[in-house]
């Protein structure tokens, strides 16, 4: 997975590009979609935009989680 870096605030996180061979399902819509190991069904992150090659980039779920964690004063965040 090649490595960018998307911006929020004033921190830097990873974004993880997908190369479209590697994740056939993800198509023009897709932003928000969750990216989950379908073996142990854990959410490694979601889809934050696709390229005209149909590549995602995807942030991880504990850097989205830290934001909003940081962004309201809370102690954790998780999912249900």
């Amino acid at each position: 997975m090649d490595e960018g870096y998307g911006k929020s605030s004033n921190w830097l996180c990873p974004l993880h590009n997908i190369p479209a061979d590697h994740f056939p399902e993800v198509c023009d819509g897709d932003s928000g979609a969750w990216v989950v190991y379908q073996a142990g069904l854990q959410v490694y992150g979601h889809v934050v935009a696709t390229d005209i090659l149909g590549d995602a980039y995807v942030m991880p779920a504990v850097d989205t989680l830290d934001e909003i964690r940081d962004c309201m004063g809370a102690k954790f965040v998780r999912l249900p």
